[in-house]
């Protein structure tokens, strides 16, 4: 044929050899076959793996242009960041325009969903523990800030509004993070005092408090910020404040003092006039007599 195509894999020389029928001649064509580039595609990672929500730096070698695609991207290191598993082609040409052509794969392994759970909430009175617990990741892989880092669940006891953020692993060593803020409402600061701090048997105290909005008092379960009491030993009162979130507790002891049994006789019991008696008292440390205030254990009583 006088035109025909064809694709020889180094140079070569064709020879034509043309007839008009009755004569033929030839001529010759050097055809120059010039290599394709060998281009290679490497990772960053090198093994091509990739936690979700991560990047990967493609670096291309063995020509003088680049194209990747997807992207068409045209510079030879290329950061990318796939959502799903993808195979990268690399197009690289050298001087002589020649094309070479090869693929890498990044694959993407997806990242766990961390969560926390919390009891009893995420609002606590200050004093209070909350315990949070992590989830979605394989244990031993959890972290804490602040910490311990290691430990999972972690009892927290915070002096204010503190933010956690807990860490997690999955099988494929991606980690994620989440956070979660306790906030801490501060509790009521009780004073509680007797008046007075001692009675004796049968006699009642008055107990107040202050620094709250409400008050019970135990044992007894009195209601109020001032209360009586009659206690007939001595005994420690507890008063629980709430100021309508939080509550907090005071205690005041409130001592019993018994009250001594009298014993008093007269020797004799009965006298005439102008003479005397003896009256004779006990179970006590002191004592007065009256009619007469008269002070002693023993007094002397004169009729006239």
């Amino acid at each position: 044929g006088g035109t025909v195509t064809v694709t020889p894999t180094v140079t070569t020389i064709y020879t034509v050899t043309g007839s008009n029928g009755s004569c033929t001649n030839t001529r010759t064509v050097s055809l120059t076959v010039t290599p394709n580039p060998t281009v290679v595609a490497t990772s960053n990672p090198t093994t091509g793996i990739i936690c979700a929500g991560r990047n990967a730096t493609l670096t291309a070698s063995g020509a003088l242009t680049y194209t990747w695609q997807p992207g068409n991207m045209l510079v030879p290191t290329v950061i990318v960041n796939p959502t799903v598993t993808t195979i990268y082609t690399l197009s690289g040409t050298n001087v002589s325009g020649c094309i070479g052509t090869t693929t890498i794969s990044i694959t993407v392994n997806p990242s766990p969903t961390i969560t926390i759970a919390v009891n009893p909430s995420t609002t606590i009175c200050s004093g209070q523990s909350a315990t949070l617990t992590a989830s979605g990741g394989v244990a031993g892989t959890y972290t804490w800030v602040p910490g311990p880092v290691f430990v999972n669940p972690l009892i927290v006891t915070p002096l204010s509004t503190t933010t956690y953020t807990a860490g997690g692993a999955n099988v494929f060593g991606c980690r994620s993070f989440t956070t979660i803020t306790i906030n801490i409402i501060a509790s009521p600061t009780i004073t509680a005092v007797s008046n007075p701090t001692a009675i004796c048997s049968g006699g009642s105290a008055t107990l107040t408090s202050i620094g709250a909005t409400t008050y019970t008092w135990n044992p007894g379960a009195l209601v109020g910020g001032t209360v009586t009491v009659t206690p007939s030993v001595t005994t420690i009162y507890t008063v629980t404040g709430s100021n309508g979130s939080c509550t907090n507790t005071n205690t005041v002891s409130l001592t019993v003092n018994s009250t001594p049994t009298i014993t008093a006789v007269s020797n004799p019991t009965a006298i005439c006039a102008g003479a005397s008696a003896t009256l004779t008292s006990s179970g006590a440390t002191t004592y007065t007599w009256n009619p007469g205030a008269l002070a002693g254990g023993t007094v002397l009583l004169h009729r006239q």
